[in-house]
């Protein structure tokens, strides 16, 4: 399936902008009616709220200063083409998207500037623009990490595999200090903004388990007795499928960790 792209406005103040969203003003809002999944969900000043395809950044309440590196590059490489400075509060670019997720935000490739083809357009994404839009620099610069559905294809998944891997390699960023398979140790949810950058989707399901729990000890437990938190993967290397995510975490004492990379997780939207 190919993607409709849609030009308009980001707007870099509005609402609580991270490293993988943003408020986004289409010129042509019926576009988005053509979008798979739910309606989108507008917000105010006729904004849709974002959310980057294929990466997933350290969250605002997570580690410092990544949690605000990763905000603070999105918004540069958006700035990039017009040249916009610090103060600018919007600047036009374009979106490459297939659907909306659950949360009724379109889930998108990222464009600063305009595109050459026109408003609406159904097209693949070739590998040359896919280096060119947002998610593929943060996910280069060290500032992301990978999050791959079932709806993206495996070629868009390899070369953004490939940049990954590329900046892990090179300890770029959030890869200097990354624990995701090695674990953290954690005692309760103080510890959430100081431990070292882990998976994002991991410290989320953290964030919500230590609101009503003071330990690790009943935390696969509770995933697995949480649908919506536990949901399905498959893993790409052994080719595991359709398993929980509690089967792929490990937790020794106060010790938590993921038995395989992000990179190597291929997850199944619900429903």
């Amino acid at each position: 399936m190919g993607f409709t792209l849609i030009q308009g406005t980001y707007y870099l103040k509005l609402g609580h902008p991270d490293g993988d969203s943003m408020r986004f003003v289409a010129d042509r809002p019926d576009l988005l009616d053509r979008l798979a999944g739910p309606p989108v969900g507008f917000k105010e000043q006729g904004t849709v709220q974002l959310r980057y395809e294929g990466i997933d950044t350290v969250e605002k309440g997570a580690i410092q200063p990544l949690a605000r590196d990763s905000l603070n590059k999105n918004l540069d490489f958006l700035r990039d083409v017009d040249h916009a400075g610090p103060a600018a509060s919007s600047v036009r670019g374009f979106i490459l998207s297939q659907l909306v997720d659950a949360n009724r935000r379109p889930v998108c490739f990222v464009f600063a500037g305009a595109s050459p083809h026109p408003d609406g357009t159904r097209m693949p994404l070739a590998l040359a623009q896919l280096r060119q839009s947002v998610n593929y620099k943060l996910l280069s610069s060290g500032m992301a990490y990978t999050l791959f559905y079932e709806t993206l294809s495996s070629e868009i998944r390899s070369h953004l595999t490939a940049a990954f891997q590329q900046a892990r390699e090179a300890r770029l960023g959030l890869h200097l200090r990354d624990r995701t398979t090695t674990g953290v140790v954690i005692h309760g949810r103080r510890q959430l903004a100081m431990i070292p950058p882990i998976f994002p989707k991991l410290w989320r399901r953290l964030d919500t388990f230590f609101a009503s729990h003071d330990n690790l000890a009943a935390f696969k437990d509770w995933l697995a007795a949480n649908p919506h938190d536990n949901e399905q993967l498959s893993t790409l290397s052994d080719r595991r499928r359709r398993i929980a995510l509690a089967e792929i975490i490990a937790v020794e004492a106060d010790l938590i960790r993921l038995l395989y990379s992000p990179d190597d997780l291929l997850f199944h939207r619900s429903s």
